[in-house]
């Protein structure tokens, strides 16, 4: 940790391990967000792709100001966070109605 910022970053970070604990988070709900976006994009989900986009964007905009006025720049960490949650969530709900979608046209097909 400390070794990084000061060889790497040439920087002294206050609160440093805050920052790296959420670029964790940030990261790992990134990476199962997109993994599943994939999935959606390859379905043509296109519409529910751009509301789910939407309702992310208005979750961290609506968050981010009180979270800062509150937390100051942890806040703003915070409503990034809440937003990826919010697409993480989403694209996981969206995967799982586009299985049981699929289950139901195979049920209905014919064999």
């Amino acid at each position: 940790n400390d070794w990084i910022l000061a060889h790497v970053l040439h920087k002294q970070i206050r609160d440093h391990g805050f920052l790296i604990l959420m670029w964790s988070l940030l990261s790992f709900t990134s990476l199962v967000h997109g993994m599943l976006y994939i999935a959606l994009l390859v379905r043509e989900r296109m519409r529910e792709l751009a509301g789910l986009a939407t309702l992310c964007a208005l979750a961290t905009m609506l968050t981010i100001w009180p979270a800062i006025h509150l937390l100051g720049t942890r806040g703003a960490m915070w409503s990034l966070l809440a937003g990826d949650v919010v697409s993480m969530v989403g694209t996981v709900v969206l995967c799982l109605r586009e299985l049981r979608r699929s289950k139901a046209a195979q049920t209905l097909r014919p064999a």
